[in-house]
Formats: structure tokens, sequence, C-alpha cells
């Protein structure tokens, strides 16, 4: 084994490949007090030289030898810059370091068991760059696993609020789903009792209309007999009585065929016809009915109105229900007008009243709602019922005091 000169700036250690202490074979620097064989040879260096005397000892590991690597001895009461060279012998590392950087780089080739160096290794420099560069990489690293640590903590935040939000939705939705259910449970009961009120309001309109004009048959039947009775018959009185039978057999008549008429599905038989001949002839059967009352017939008709695809007999109920209507709201008297026109799209049918006019508030279409003290109401949902039908539109203006209009449009089809 070679050994080292009593130089009072070198120290000279044998080490194995893992670099712990075999042999301290030239100490002048005092390390003894704290360096023992089976230590690690890197205690005697700063920390922050560690991994760079670890990468020392793998160089001389791999090329067999290492020059020209710098590191900050720790000698308790100061730190010593040693230039260190190292080579690998059959007793293990020999690793050489020295204070005096030209007086060592002199002597190692000579002394590492006579190993001929031709050239140094890569500048220490190099490596303090690639140890920077790795302990920038080491930080990136770290704050890398910082941040992923952060942003995991935050993924599963956010799950947490995402299964908090879902539940909290699906509770809502199911709490949502139960009120649409009462809801409509509730809907169909109040449904079913305003039906039942309805029906049974409408039993008892229907009741009370017909049990006026049987009351009063039954009462002039008792009236006859009583007549008939008598030694001596006043023939006049009788047939006044038998009039007002007649008449009240006749209002029944038409009270049930207006129930019918709204109870049963109607069908239209469409074919062409003329408005202003239909109202013409309508007029002419109601003429001694106005007369009587004191109405005053008007007819506006353009000249070239056409005739339409429609039911002549229900249209013929439509005019007859809205004259009449006309009629009764004129108890002292008045003028009625009738108005025919067409566009290109639609041909409008216009009955007008000088009546009392309609008040606010009502639904005039409404069955069996009606202010009138006779009839049962049902006559203009009749009409409305007719005229959708036909694919058209009924509509009404009124002025209280001044008179009512109703419009019919109907779709326009010119057949001439």
């Amino acid at each position: 084994m070679t050994t080292l000169s009593d130089d009072p700036s070198e120290l000279a250690v044998l080490c194995d490949s893992d670099g712990h202490v075999r042999q301290i074979i030239h100490d002048s620097l005092g390390v003894r007090e704290y360096l023992q064989p089976g230590d690690s040879w890197t205690i005697l260096l700063d920390v922050g030289n560690v991994q760079k005397a670890t990468a020392f000892i793998t160089a001389i590991d791999l090329r067999g030898k290492a020059v020209g690597w710098e590191f900050n001895v720790d000698l308790r009461h100061r730190i010593e810059p040693l230039r260190f060279a190292g080579s690998k012998t059959p007793e293990g590392f020999l690793v050489v370091g020295a204070t005096d950087p030209a007086m060592s780089l002199s002597r190692y080739i000579a002394r590492i068991e006579s190993t001929e160096l031709t050239s140094p290794d890569e500048p220490a420099w190099l490596f303090d760059e690639i140890t920077r560069i790795n302990n920038e990489l080491i930080n990136v690293k770290r704050d890398l696993n910082k941040k992923n640590s952060q942003l995991t903590q935050l993924t599963a935040d956010l799950e947490k609020r995402v299964k908090e939000r879902t539940a909290e939705l699906e509770a809502t939705n199911q709490r949502l789903h139960q009120s649409i259910i009462d809801r409509a449970r509730a809907e169909e009961k109040a449904f079913h009792s305003e039906r039942l009120a309805a029906v049974g309001t409408t039993v008892a309109k229907i009741a009370h209309e017909l049990a006026n004009p049987i009351n009063a048959i039954y009462a002039g039947v008792q009236l006859a007999g009583l007549f008939l009775e008598e030694p001596q018959i006043k023939r006049d009185r009788l047939t006044s009585l038998i009039a007002d039978v007649k008449g009240e057999f006749n209002r029944l008549k038409s009270l049930l065929e207006e129930l019918r008429s709204s109870t049963s599905k109607r069908k239209l038989k469409l074919e062409p016809t003329d408005l202003r001949a239909l109202t013409e002839k309508l007029l002419s059967l109601q003429a001694i009915v106005y007369e009587q009352k004191r109405i005053i017939v008007f007819e506006e008709f353009e000249s070239d109105l056409p005739k339409i695809m429609a039911d002549g007999d229900a249209l013929t109920q439509v005019l007859l229900n809205l004259c009449k209507n006309a009629v009764e709201a004129m108890p002292a008297g008045g003028s009625l007008t009738l108005r025919g026109s067409h566009s290109r799209d639609h041909l409008v049918w216009e009955v007008s009243d000088s009546g009392s006019g309609i008040a606010e508030g009502i639904d005039v279409f409404k069955p069996f709602d009606t202010t009138k003290s006779k009839g049962m109401g049902i006559g203009l949902a009749i009409v409305r019922e007719i005229v959708s039908l036909h694919r058209g539109e009924i509509t009404y203006t009124s002025e209280p005091g001044r008179g009512t209009t109703f419009r019919v449009s109907l779709p326009a089809n010119n057949l001439d």
C-alpha cells in the first residue's frame, strides 16, 4: 500500500465502494477525532456537499479515477475548501484531499498507486451546475407534489359538493314530483266537486224551468175542470184558458228542445248556403212578431256576398237565437239591424240591437248562466258550439243603454 508523506495540508483515506472508511492513511487536518473506520467519509463534508460526494465515489467506481473535485470540509471550528482526487486500487478507493490545489494536483499523479492521470474529470463548476439544476428539479417536483396534493384536495371537495348538491336536487325533485301528484289529485278532486256542483245546479235549474210551465198547465187543467162543472160554461174564459195552457205547452216544448240541443252531439250537413237568403227567410217568418213588439228591422248586406259551405238549418238556429236575444233586450221596442260582408278569407254576419246592453263581468256563453227571468241560459252556448263546428268565431261588443252587436266570422269559400 502506498503511504503519503507527513504533509500538514493533506488528507488521505481508503474507502469501500459505498464510501465507508476502511482506513485513515494520512491526516494532517485532525479529522481522526470524529472520523472512524466504518463511518461514511461524507461526514467530513459540509451538508451541502454530500450529494456531490456520492457522485464523486460513483465517478471513481465507473472510471477508476476522479480528479478536480472541490468540497468544503467541516473541521468543526472552520470550513476548509479542499481539492480532491481519487483512484480505485485493489485495497479499495483511495481518496486524497489537499488545501493547496497547486501542490495537491502535482502529487495526485505520483501518489495514487502510481496511476497515470492524463486528464482531469469534468470541471467542478459543471457538476455544481448539474447539482443546481438537479436541486431546482427537486424543488419543482416538490412544488408539483404540493400542487397535486392541493388539486387532489380540491377535487375531493368538489366531488363532495357535487354529491351534496346532487342529493339536494334529488330531494327537491322528489318534493316537486310529490307536489305535482298532490296538486293533480287536488285538482281532480276539485274538478269532481265542481262537476257535481255544476250538475246539481243544472238539475236544479232544469227542474225550476220545467216546473213553472208544468205547474201552470196543471193549474189551467184544474181551472178548466171547474169551468166545465158550472151550469153555464163561459166560452170566452175557457178559450183564453186553453190558449194559456197551449202557450205553456209550447214553452215547455221549447225548453226541452233547448236542452236536447245542448246535450246531443251535433253533426253538420254541409251544403252551399246563401246567408242573405237564409236571413230574409227568417225575417219573413218573424215579421208579425217583430211588428207586435214594435221592432224595426234593417238589412245591410253586400250585393256580392258569396255562398259558403255550411249547415243551413244550424245557421238558422244561430240567427234565430241571436235575434231572439236582441228582441228580448228591447221590451219597449227598438231597432234590429242585420249585416253581411266578406273579405278574401272570411264572411262576417252581424246582429245589432238598440237595447239595454250587457253588463260587464257576465259570461254570456256560459251554459245555464242567465240574468233573464225566463229561459235556461243555453241559447248562446248552442250558438257558439255551432259556429265553432263551422270553424268560425263569435264575438260581441256592448254598451250599456245603447245596445249590443254580435259578430259571427265564418271561413269564406266562394262557390259562385
